[in-house]
């Protein structure tokens, strides 16, 4: 039962904005949370329909020791017992706006899908002032990620339906399950991750439009694999950067300030990197980045991964 609820939980809203939105719905042995955005479901050994509030249920579930009653009171809660302890948890006994997959059922192919969106979750932005941008792209084959500075593109193979944009709260969630979906269920403005054991997540889609970015990613460049000394090196000097974290990056050496005589360096294996950059941007490359061209700045750097291509953009002096 406690798996099913931590299951469900990350899409229960944090805040009674909408009655319900912070209540499970259990109903016909299923456990559901919504909270406006993303709605996840799974089975639940229970066969008692209630909408208890999420977070004293789970606490409650989670102090249990022993064989686990559950029983709804005369008043309305839900009675939970478990050895010695007993709790009641408030249930409210209104209609509510929890969602339900819905849609065409495509199949998918899961492994491939995930490590993508794991490949580009880091380059996902989170300017509301570029809501198209606060999620990743599904277009023909390939998911997209931006945050202004770096464009990342997956090539996962499968073929959506139709493109749509995740967003960023359903890509966290995708990554926290930690296991791959079967097939996924369409429609208009949503879509329905299905998985093993009844389980699923449904997310709204963003209601935006990318730019065309394609011809943004179609550089030339002579990439070659990337210094290991690169992030070992940003890690030691970040400390000593100032309030906006710049590295200058000239003649092998990484440093924090333009005078060299200031702040910390750290000398690379690669003199051939050159270019100004934002300390946290390019730690975004870490354990997703194979080989880059630093060479074309101070236009976009392209860098590259597995069925992974990028465009990063350096910062002027």
């Amino acid at each position: 039962m406690l798996d099913a609820l931590k299951f469900v939980q990350g899409s229960v809203a944090k805040k009674e904005l909408v009655e319900g939105l912070t209540h499970f719905l259990i109903r016909d042995g299923q456990v559901q949370g919504f909270n406006g955005v993303i709605a996840l479901g799974s089975p639940i050994e229970l066969d008692i329909d209630c909408k208890p509030k999420a977070d004293p249920m789970i606490k409650a579930i989670s102090n249990c020791d022993d064989t686990v009653q559950l029983t709804l009171t005369a008043n309305g809660k839900l009675s939970i017992k478990s050895g010695g302890f007993r709790v009641a948890i408030p249930c409210i006994d209104v209609e509510t706006p929890h969602a339900s997959p819905e849609g065409e059922i495509y199949e998918l192919d899961g492994a491939r899908f995930i490590q993508g969106i794991k490949s580009v979750a880091p380059f996902v932005g989170s300017d509301a002032s570029r809501p198209w941008a606060c999620g990743v792209l599904i277009s023909k084959g390939s998911l997209f990620a931006t945050n202004n500075v770096t464009i990342a593109e997956y090539w996962f193979g499968n073929q959506f339906p139709t493109d749509c944009i995740i967003p960023a709260i359903a890509v966290k969630e995708l990554l926290r399950i930690k296991a791959n979906p079967t097939h996924i269920q369409v429609s208009e403005n949503n879509v329905t991750f299905h998985y093993p054991e009844g389980r699923w997540l449904r997310t709204q889609l963003v209601d935006a439009e990318w730019p065309n970015i394609r011809n943004i990613l179609n550089v030339e460049s002579n990439p070659h694999a990337i210094d290991p000394a690169l992030f070992e090196g940003l890690q030691k000097i970040k400390p000593f950067a100032e309030d906006r974290p710049r590295v200058y990056i000239e003649c092998g050496v990484a440093r924090t300030h333009f005078d060299e005589t200031e702040g910390a360096s750290f000398l690379l294996h690669d003199s051939t990197i050159t270019g100004v950059y934002n300390i946290d941007v390019l730690m975004l490359l870490k354990d997703v980045v194979k080989s880059a061209d630093f060479s074309l700045y101070p236009k976009p750097c392209t860098f590259f991964g597995e069925n992974l291509r990028g465009v990063l953009i350096g910062e002027r002096v």
